[in-house]
């Protein structure tokens, strides 16, 4: 599968999220890298706060959490 494929087939995936979901994840950026370097049968990763662990400090003005996911590991899969 060519890489612009599975990034069309991620794309496409993200729209079928659930409204209420997406409103949920809305500071959330999704990303498709290779593989990761430290990990390289890992499917995808979160990196962030999670919403049970935000409080009055993490303002709008935060830089967004990511969503890696590993494209080659889980074509592998």
């Amino acid at each position: 599968m060519t890489p612009q494929r599975f990034d069309e087939l991620v794309s496409d995936a993200l729209d079928l999220i659930p409204r209420e979901l997406a409103a949920a994840i809305d500071n959330v950026v999704v990303l498709v890298e290779d593989r990761d370097p430290d990990e390289p049968d890992l499917l995808g990763l979160y990196r962030g706060i999670a919403l049970t662990e935000r409080d009055s400090w993490y303002a709008a003005g935060s830089l967004p959490d990511t969503i890696t996911i590993y494209r080659d590991a889980l074509l592998d899969a």
